[in-house]
């Protein structure tokens, strides 16, 4: 017995937990401010000279400190890119730049060191500073190359803020469990088949092109677990003419696919023709030769019957359905499950 619900409660992407990245006025504010509060509660029956040097010195380290923790947050959250699984990786590399990434990490990890060392430096000034106007200069000053530090790294911030919204929608997948890919071109029912068979819960519509983003939906089969990918239309073209959606949807069939289910239109209302749905089988039929395959006809209840005979005569063996009205869809699972990984639906 299929069960879909909770499969995919324990899975997460490894970006997911990634918090969010101040920019660099946000960072100077949210310090200077922190600091400033800090040093209000030295002691203000303390000699005045005394007070005014360890107000500044607070200032300096609270400042330096939050800073440096704001900085290394960032750099903790991110996980090691090198160690990442494949999928993932190449997933970043596409998505945001696998070596920008790293690059503009550099930068923040040099700006937390320089931030901590002038902090350091310049809070032994205060501390030993001959007057108030010496302890209130240095801390200025002080305050001045920090800033500065800071502004340097503002456009690695910002590239990182972004990388972070665009790395934190990359789909969850499962690398250890059986993994069935649904492909096909756009509006041949895949997001309808995907709803059938798993947990997903695409958005549905009759207009061509809906499915934006690569979708996945998990299911159980007793103790099993399986998961199911929705790819964005993978276009008959050349792969250096495809853009980021369709390069993830690559990348999922590669490291992902146990068990390729390509859906056919027969009835070609989606608005390709049969040849180029057959060219698009036969593209990704040569790009993974290896992985399993099945061949299933949507929408039966719209084709006629000499385009249903046509299919079935081309392939030894071929899968009608309607996603639509679940007739058929059982069949479709079974084979592609059993593919993948000899499980029997029972």
């Amino acid at each position: 017995m299929v069960q879909q619900k909770d499969a995919n409660k324990e899975m997460r992407q490894p970006f997911a937990g990634l918090r969010t990245i101040l920019s660099s006025k946000e960072l100077l504010d949210f310090a200077f401010s922190r600091a400033k509060k800090e040093a209000m509660k030295v002691s203000a029956k303390l000699p005045k000279e005394i007070m005014v040097r360890r107000k500044e010195t607070t200032r300096i380290e609270t400042a330096g400190k939050a800073l440096v923790e704001k900085l290394q947050s960032v750099l903790e959250d991110m996980p090691q890119l090198d160690d990442l699984p494949p999928l993932y990786r190449e997933l970043a590399d596409t998505v945001v730049g696998v070596q920008s990434l790293k690059k503009n990490l550099g930068a923040l990890k040099w700006a937390a060191i320089t931030v901590g060392n002038i902090a350091k430096s310049y809070s032994r000034r205060t501390r030993v500073a001959d007057g108030i106007d010496e302890a209130s200069n240095a801390r200025r000053s002080a305050y001045g190359r920090i800033s500065s530090v800071i502004k340097q790294i503002s456009g690695n911030l910002d590239y990182l803020r972004d990388s972070r919204s665009k790395l934190a929608k990359l789909p969850t997948f499962s690398t250890d469990v059986h993994t069935l890919v649904v492909a096909g071109y756009a509006n041949v029912g895949k997001s309808s088949l995907v709803k059938q068979i798993s947990s997903a819960k695409p958005e549905v519509d009759s207009y061509p092109f809906t499915t934006k983003e690569i979708m996945v939906g998990h299911g159980r089969v007793g103790e099993r677990l399986y998961q199911v990918v929705d790819t964005p239309g993978l276009l008959d073209r050349p792969l250096k003419n495809r853009n980021k959606i369709e390069l993830q949807a690559i990348l999922a069939l590669r490291y992902l696919a146990n068990c390729i289910i390509f859906l056919l239109d027969p009835s070609e209302t989606c608005g390709y023709s049969m040849e180029k749905q057959l060219n698009l089988f036969k593209e990704i039929d040569e790009e993974f030769p290896d992985t399993p395959k099945i061949v299933a006809m949507n929408k039966i209840d719209l084709a006629e019957k000499e385009a249903l005979e046509k299919i079935k005569a081309m392939f030894p063996e071929v899968y009608p359905l309607s996603a639509l009205t679940n007739e058929g869809v059982r069949n479709v699972l079974e084979a592609a499950l059993s593919k993948a990984g000899n499980i029997n639906l029972g």
